[in-house]
């Protein structure tokens, strides 16, 4: 993953599996957008404020097939505001390669 843009680029093509795990901060929203080459492929979202003493937790994790090359990023829409601890880190994403493309079933390769 390049640390300035937050983008990762990648590496082998195969089936991997992406999390996202947000923290709300005081009263703030969370709209969240993994994207894949810059088409969102899940969002996740949070306001509800009222029952949850200012702060909420949310997550959504997704697979996708890919390309070498593809390029996956998370996207955090204007006022989004996220909380996080330095020993206790409340905000999260992470990536798995599950499987690698020459690895996967025939009737799991997707043709463009």
């Amino acid at each position: 993953m390049d640390p300035r843009s937050g983008i990762f680029t990648v590496p082998i093509a195969g089936c991997y599996m992406f999390s996202i795990h947000v923290c709300t901060h005081d009263m703030k929203k969370a709209l969240v957008a993994l994207r894949r080459n810059g088409v969102e492929v899940a969002t996740v979202f949070d306001q509800n404020h009222v029952d949850n003493h200012k702060n909420s937790m949310a997550g959504q994790s997704v697979l996708m097939e890919l390309a070498a090359g593809d390029r996956v990023q998370v996207y955090l829409y204007t006022f989004t505001g996220l909380h996080d601890k330095p020993g206790n880190h409340l905000t999260q994403f992470m990536g798995v390669l599950l499987r690698p493309m020459e690895n996967l079933p025939e009737s799991a390769i997707q043709t463009k």
